[in-house]
């Protein structure tokens, strides 16, 4: 593994001005890609005379042809790292490196996997894979959240169980809680009766410098984003579900698409503020917490949660056709006795006309 691309004017600059930490990791990319390209040093970079004007353009002009929001990242992390060092550049030649952007939306074309799909890629997950997978199609928690959550942060005592993410974890900086399933939670479970063992057998084979790994770690999930994006995608090669975006070739099933299913099958199930809130929008969190409590929110999940289930699903379905089946039977016996009621009703009134016509004739 390589050395992590770091420098002392960088990581002071990382310090006092990004707060997240997968900000912070996509800036020092940034950077990197800055630097090397331009074959300068950034500690001299401000002192031995540079064009910063042609840097940028150059910079802008190397990766041009990545996505939009690649693009944008990498450009506002150089325009940041740069003005913060006092580089005087005029504000026009941040309007003309936004024309080699090619397209403002996603380059990928992803799609939310369907419930056979799911259901085959985690099938060839491991334990801690299969887990994770359904904690991110369950929770609508992101994977950078999913690998910083630790074992205090979970609320068993809940129905449904409770995450709490905490604002270090979050993208915004901002807390909240998530819910997941009883079927992720029994999951869940399995592989924490298993994850002292794993991470003592991780620690003995990890011998790589730079590399901490140690029995202390009181994560759930104790491996890297970029670890847990190698296991979701072995599994889709494994589930022969690896099929790729012609251009990027990135894959159609990334990880993320979880979070994308969350937030579409919830949506058709409960009102959108909840969901939204519950995946960590910012713009949903104050206006949800304000008009709902916890309560609430558990009980509008709870609501919606079977569309979210991915093992037990057939078993909910069968149980949702035998319970109409059921009803169905019960109108069957209610109608069947009004028939009867009905029917001696019918005879008793036919016997009194008889009864009253025999009179007659006497």
């Amino acid at each position: 593994m390589q050395e992590t691309y770091t420098s002392p004017i960088i990581e002071t600059f990382l310090s006092k001005y990004v707060k997240a930490a997968t900000t912070k990791c996509s800036y020092r990319s940034a950077l990197k890609r800055y630097f090397t390209l331009l074959g300068a040093g950034p500690e001299t970079y401000f002192t031995s005379g540079r064009n910063y004007e042609d840097d940028i353009m150059k910079f802008a002009k190397s990766f041009k042809k990545a996505p939009a929001k690649t693009f944008s990242a990498y450009i506002a992390a150089v325009k940041k790292f740069l003005i913060r060092n006092g580089a005087n550049i005029t504000p026009f030649v941040w309007e003309d490196v936004k024309g080699f952007r090619t397209g403002t939306r996603p380059v990928t074309i992803d799609r939310t996997p369907t419930h056979e799909e799911l259901r085959n890629i985690l099938t060839h997950a491991d334990l801690q894979t299969r887990a994770m997978g359904l904690v991110l199609s369950s929770s609508g928690m992101r994977i950078g959240e999913c690998c910083k959550f630790q074992l205090d942060d979970i609320n068993w005592n809940t129905n449904p169980v409770k995450i709490n993410l905490l604002g270090e974890y979050t993208k915004s900086g901002n807390g909240r809680y998530v819910f997941i399933s009883h079927e992720t939670e029994n999951v869940l479970r399995e592989w924490l009766k298993v994850r002292k063992n794993y991470l003592e057998n991780a620690v003995k084979r990890l011998n790589v410098k730079h590399i901490e790994k140690t029995t202390d770690d009181d994560r759930v999930f104790p491996i890297t984003t970029s670890m847990a994006r190698y296991l979701w995608n072995k599994c889709l090669k494994n589930a022969e579900c690896a099929k790729r975006d012609k251009t990027t070739k990135y894959h159609e099933l990334h990880i993320h698409v979880l979070r994308k299913r969350f937030l579409s099958l919830l949506k058709l199930e409960i009102p959108e503020v909840v969901v939204e809130a519950l995946a960590g929008h910012d713009a949903y969190l104050s206006e949800a917490y304000r008009r709902y409590s916890e309560k609430q929110m558990a009980e509008y999940y709870m609501k919606g949660v079977n569309s979210l289930l991915v093992f037990e699903r057939e078993n909910k379905d069968i149980s949702k056709v035998q319970e109409q089946l059921s009803e169905k039977d019960k109108e069957i016996q209610e109608l069947n006795k009004r028939l009867e009621s009905m029917d001696r009703d019918i005879r008793k009134l036919m016997i009194d006309r008889l009864t009253e016509n025999d009179r007659e004739k006497k």
